[in-house]
């Protein structure tokens, strides 16, 4: 058995060799195809073809979005999609509030207060993400989020007491 080492190493060990030229021409015919080389004119066209057509798609991918420039509204939809489920872990804490921990209790108040403030001022959230330019990661939106949480109702109640 003839083993080559790389990506046809498993293959020559499936061709069996009568006459040394027709091993070679076999061998060679599968490559080709394996490594997706045409055998033929046609085949050279179709080739030529998908590389036009994939040199053009790629002049698209990279042209339109340079021309739509704004992508506001994306930014609008990804920030709302992060402030729902944002909500919706807030109000999973809800078994929290029968437990007999303190500390388990006032982190179910601080999940539905958190809950409560990001309903109430989710469009005002939204608009100042996009008007700060805040990038949509994960990590960014949830910083963000808490801050505002902190700032706001910390000093709201603060004041109160």
């Amino acid at each position: 058995m003839l083993g080559l080492p790389g990506r046809f190493g498993p293959v020559w060990s499936h061709i069996v060799a009568i006459d040394n030229s027709a091993w070679i021409r076999h061998a060679f015919a599968f490559m080709d195809l394996q490594m997706g080389k045409p055998t033929n004119k046609e085949g050279i066209m179709n080739a030529f073809q998908k590389a036009a057509v994939l040199a053009l798609l790629a002049m698209v991918v990279i042209v339109f979005p340079a021309i739509g420039g704004n992508d506001n509204q994306a930014l609008r939809v990804y920030f709302a999609k992060y402030i729902d489920k944002e909500i919706s872990c807030c109000q999973n804490k809800h078994f929290l509030q029968s437990s007999r921990s303190d500390n388990l209790r006032m982190k179910c108040h601080r999940a539905s207060s958190k809950a409560l403030f990001l309903k109430s001022h989710k469009n005002e959230l939204i608009e100042e993400m996009v008007a700060s330019g805040l990038e949509p990661k994960p990590y960014k939106v949830h910083l963000f989020l808490n801050e505002k949480f902190c700032k706001t109702c910390y000093a709201n109640w603060s004041t109160k007491s």
